[in-house]
């Protein structure tokens, strides 16, 4: 028996080890990954005999090392500073370190120091260890790396390609998957008891909480063996590509990547049939068209796309988009309730499909696409013309746009070097116009012509011919083409034509200031029509009946008292065509009185316009009349611009009955 009354009898056992609040056990210490990096709580085991002013450390060491080293996770921590029953075990907060508790296996245990004189004793008296886990590596990883775990397996009754319809799913009831067992080989990412699936059933290929469809809780992973899941058929109520795919969640909470994927075709609903889409700028064979051509007057104006109609629509699934040539498709539209469908802004698509590097046409394909909740179902192609091209010096703009490598035209009254000022000087003589034809490809070439526009009328076309690029290609415009426009300051540009293409190359512009040269200016001609502005078949006359009638339409000039007698007067009308199976033009008509009476210049001049073979000559377009006469002071006066919309022929023939010729 020792006599030192401050060693036992008989050694005591250490208080118990501390546990962790919240742990998923004690005897593992695991916690949730989640609270990695947040505080421990560590209840501690007071020692048999403690006081209430004892000191308390939490201490830690690495498990995994064969030497355990512990060290101090918090400062000293008195039970209490007043007396107070000693409780059976005290909690003490531990603060997790930059980071959180990194993944390991680690011991813990407490220290009861005695208070001596308001500080810790120097040495204390340590509890039993215990376990405290941190577990941050999900199933299928290690600390280098995530893999995926295997795709699902489908069931026999479903081989490769095989969709799921309605027929399957009467028979079985639904499918039956199969989820491999976890083979993977480093033990962090090992299979590990409470492990669990969650299953997805969607249309993306991402986990969304939306798409779940195992059980709340997941389904239990079984350690050696397929686990099985069973989809009925009351969850697979869409149509479309489906993809199945499903992520591991161990007991920590760490989920591991959404395994492979699975896709499938669901078709619970008959699948669209293919259609062709509808353009209606290039709409042959349509109602007998022969037009399948867009060219930049049609890029211009924003080319449609239009989805008539296909049979077995989806109003809730299906979604719509466009392809030209090999652009890429897009964007993808709503899904929609009614038809048609018309799809525009596509002009950056359209620039790309056009490839050629030749003037003229490309064969282009237009199709669409119909996605059914990601099933996608394309139409037939609509093969069209596509040409974006220019003759002559090549646009680097976008299509329509003024070509700045073409050069400006400049214009000399006669017998002036000052380019684009004519002065009265000038007036009732031709105007000359210098071009300095381009010298970057295409070079100025034998075929290639001139249409030569003051303000927006029309002038030639003038071959260009063996002219050579860098030189000075001239020709004359007569001074009616200025008078018709007035004074002041005019602009002027000109267009290189291609017979390979029907796009116009179009110059910048030059302002021209043509300063007081056009003396007199007189009434507008009137159009004897029906609706102002327009011009139609009803309101031609008939001169001579028959199969067809000869047909006129009828202009009126206003007399005016400056108009001086005995003098004649010349009407002339400039028809542009825009009826694209016929010669844009501009074709002139004129038409002389040859000697004004009073009664003319009291109360006008109508004159009669044969319908053929002049104003047919554009069925659609403008018309633009203008006329000329010596006035009584000696000065020429002209009659301002009047113009007027053609629409002098039927949908389908000319106003006389005669057919208008095919292109």
């Amino acid at each position: 028996m020792s006599s030192n009354p401050n060693v036992p009898l008989a050694p005591l056992e250490a208080p118990a080890a501390p546990t962790i609040v919240g742990a998923l056990d004690d005897a593992t210490g695991l916690i949730l990954a989640s609270n990695a990096t947040a505080p421990l709580t560590v209840r501690c085991k007071t020692g048999d005999i403690s006081d209430f002013d004892d000191f308390f450390v939490v201490e830690m060491a690495d498990a995994t090392q064969p030497l355990l080293v512990w060290v101090a996770l918090t400062a000293p921590i008195q039970l209490s500073e007043t007396p107070i029953p000693i409780p059976d075990r005290f909690e003490i907060t531990v603060p997790a370190p930059p980071g959180g508790f990194r993944h390991g296996f680690y011991q813990l245990r407490s220290v009861q120091y005695l208070n001596i004189g308001g500080v810790p004793a120097a040495t204390g008296e340590h509890s039993e260890p215990g376990n405290f886990t941190v577990d941050l590596l999900s199933p299928y990883s290690d600390p280098s790396f995530r893999d995926q775990p295997f795709a699902i397996m489908w069931p026999g009754t479903l081989p490769v390609g095989t969709p799921i319809d309605n027929a399957y799913l009467a028979l079985h009831g639904g499918v039956m998957f199969q989820i491999p067992q976890n083979t993977f080989v480093p033990p962090p990412g090992q299979w590990a008891l409470g492990d669990f699936i969650t299953f997805y059933w969607s249309s993306v290929m991402f986990p969304r909480p939306q798409d779940i469809v195992s059980p709340a809780g997941g389904i239990p992973m079984l350690q050696t063996g397929n686990t099985a899941f069973f989809l009925p058929a009351a969850m697979i109520d869409v149509s479309g590509d489906l993809n199945a795919f499903y992520t591991i969640t161990d007991r920590a909470g760490n989920v591991s990547r959404p395994s492979f994927i699975e896709t499938r075709r669901v078709a619970l609903i008959d699948d669209p049939e293919r259609g062709t889409p509808f353009l209606p700028f290039a709409p042959a064979p349509e109602g007998g068209s022969t037009d399948d051509l867009i060219n930049i007057a049609d890029y211009l104006r924003d080319p449609e796309v239009v989805v008539r109609l296909y049979n077995n629509h989806a109003p809730t699934l299906d979604r719509l988009e466009v392809q030209w040539d090999t652009q890429p498709f897009g964007p993808l539209g709503m899904p929609f309730t009614s038809f048609p469908q018309t799809f525009i802004g596509m002009q950056a698509a359209i620039r790309g499909a056009y490839t050629q590097t030749t003037v003229g046409p490309q064969s282009v394909p237009v199709r669409y696409r119909i996605s059914r909740n990601g099933a996608l179902f394309p139409s037939f192609d609509k093969t069209i013309r596509l040409d974006l091209s220019v003759g002559g010096a090549i646009n680097p703009g976008d299509p329509g746009t003024p070509n700045i490598n073409l050069n400006l035209a400049h214009v000399f009254g006669a017998g002036s070097t000052t380019p684009d000022v004519l002065l009265p000087a000038h007036a009732d003589q031709q105007v000359r116009v210098d071009i300095v034809l381009w010298t970057v490809a295409v070079a100025p070439h034998p075929g290639l012509s001139i249409i030569f526009l003051w303000e927006d009328e029309r002038v030639g076309p003038f071959p260009i011919g063996t002219a050579a690029g860098g030189s000075t290609f001239s020709f004359n415009i007569d001074w009616a083409v200025v008078a018709r426009h007035g004074n002041d300051l005019k602009t002027i540009k000109y267009l290189v034509l291609d017979p390979a293409t029907t796009n116009e190359n179009e110059s910048p512009s030059t302002t021209v200031d043509v300063q007081d040269a056009v003396v007199v200016e007189l009434a507008k001609a009137q159009y004897v029509a029906a609706i102002a502005g327009r011009w139609f078949c009803s309101d031609l006359k008939t001169r001579t009946p028959g199969t067809p009638p000869v047909l006129f339409g009828e202009v009126y000039v206003p007399g005016d008292p400056r108009m001086a007698l005995g003098v004649s007067l010349t009407l002339t009308l400039s028809l542009t065509n825009t009826y694209p199976g016929l010669p844009i033009g501009t074709f002139p008509v004129t038409k002389i009185h040859p000697s004004l009476s009073q009664p003319d210049i009291d109360n006008g001049i109508t004159f009669e316009i044969d319908y053929m073979p002049d104003l047919a000559q554009a069925p659609r377009g403008t018309i633009v009349a203008t006329y000329e006469t010596v006035l009584s002071n000696g000065v020429t006066g002209h009659g301002e611009p009047s113009e007027i919309r053609s629409t002098l022929a039927n949908t389908h023939f000319f106003c006389d009955g005669t057919n208008i010729p095919s292109s």
